[in-house]
């Protein structure tokens, strides 16, 4: 722990953490990794973006799945009031907007089986 963070979770100067870069960047199975150790996948950056908000603005399509099944949380607004998963693909110029949204709409399905499958073990 370094004041009261885990070091897995230490931001940058702008809020990122090692689990919002590796979604960023696409890095799969170092989010796998990361969430494995502990990492933390609610934290917002100065900006509100959680790491599945970075993923969802990235088109990480993998990642996005990666912390859904996970558990994060769909439903955190970030600064300019959007959920992660209304910016899906945001920043992807070269993803065919069918195929973007055919992503999309499967990453909302899945969020809500695992929001039933959690309720469901509660």
């Amino acid at each position: 722990m370094f004041h009261g963070i885990k070091l897995i979770d230490n931001p940058n100067n702008y809020g990122w953490t090692p689990l919002h870069v590796s979604c960023a960047k696409a890095y799969n199975v170092c989010v796998s990794k990361l969430i494995d150790a502990g990492a933390d996948f609610s934290i917002q950056d100065s900006q509100g973006m959680t790491p599945l908000h970075i993923s969802a603005h990235y088109c990480s399509y993998d990642c996005c799945i990666e912390l859904i099944e996970a558990g994060a949380v769909i439903d955190l607004i970030n600064n300019d009031g959007e959920r992660a998963l209304e910016i899906y693909g945001v920043n992807s110029e070269n993803l065919d907007p069918i195929v973007m949204e055919n992503q999309r709409q499967f990453l909302l399905k899945l969020s809500r089986m695992e929001n039933k499958r959690s309720e469901f073990i509660a």
